[in-house]
């Protein structure tokens, strides 16, 4: 038997898990990323609909209304509304990595 230790577990190794992977260790987290697949894996290339992101404060509210919309009831609308605050930065880091994902 092997036993590891890790500060942070994650499964999955599409974009958002190697993306939460890397945040994690460049704040000085041991990461454990596990894929059932042989890398590059996960599910990103099945994301048809692509990035979807606000581009500005009246499209922030679009995004947000829609996500409240499609949670039915179970987002909290100050995470969503962070979250997409937040996406424009988070998605120029993710085209730094230049990675083939859109």
């Amino acid at each position: 038997m092997v036993t590891l230790t890790t500060d942070l577990l994650i499964l999955g190794a599409g974009i958002a898990g190697v993306y939460a992977a890397l945040a994690a260790e460049e704040r000085g987290a041991k990461v454990l990323l596990l894929s059932k697949d042989p890398l590059p894996s996960g599910s990103t290339p099945w994301a048809q609909g692509g990035v979807a992101f606000p581009l500005d404060e009246a499209d922030l509210e679009a995004h947000l209304q829609d996500t409240l919309r499609a949670g039915r009831g179970l987002v909290e609308e100050g995470v969503a509304r962070s979250i997409l605050e937040e996406a424009p930065q988070h998605w120029e880091r993710l085209l730094a990595l230049k990675r083939p994902f859109q």
